[in-house]
């Protein structure tokens, strides 16, 4: 077992923590990680130590900063170091899902997905200026090759204004 994953399922996002897991290990070639949930009773020291003992040489813990506390305990308390593969300890990693992901904040490690950091909005703006960009291009490329003629002076001048409106746009 390459990866073992401590989920704390009360997280509204676990599930999209484990397929994030999952994909992550797809992508490598690696087997699909084991996934052991925490409850009430066995906040995640427990899971962490079974998977470690178990074989897993990387423990990710993916909860808030009390799963993280209670997983780094677990590994401690088994007397794997929390440290790189390479220093003879199970490397231990974070995916952040709890409220306040304070541990995951210190290391700057990002909490939030892009579109929930910017909003639909903002995203929305973002992909309608990537198509404007894109079409000012593909008018600029067609353009080059016509004659002089009025049509090119149009779209030579659609084309300066457009940039320019992009640029400015961007700038916001």
């Amino acid at each position: 077992m390459q990866v073992g994953l401590v989920v704390n399922p009360s997280k509204r996002r676990w599930r999209e923590g484990v397929a994030l897991v999952g994909s992550a290990c797809a992508q490598r070639g690696w087997p699909a990680p084991e996934v052991l949930e925490t409850t009430v009773a066995e906040t995640g020291a427990t899971q962490a130590a079974a998977l470690a003992k178990g074989g897993a040489a990387r423990v990710l813990v993916a909860g808030g900063d009390g799963t993280v506390r209670a997983v780094a305990h677990g590994l401690a308390l088994r007397g794997s170091s929390v440290a790189p593969q390479g220093a003879g300890g199970v490397a231990m990693g974070v995916v952040p899902l709890g409220t306040a992901n304070l541990f995951a904040h210190n290391l700057g490690i990002p909490t939030r997905s892009p579109a929930e950091r910017y909003g639909a909005v903002a995203v929305a703006f973002h992909w309608v200026l990537a198509v404007a960009i894109v079409a000012a291009f593909c008018v600029g490329l067609y353009m080059s090759d016509l004659p002089m003629s009025p049509q090119r002076l149009k779209l030579y001048n659609w084309h300066k204004w457009a940039g320019v409106t992009i640029l400015a746009l961007a700038a916001v």
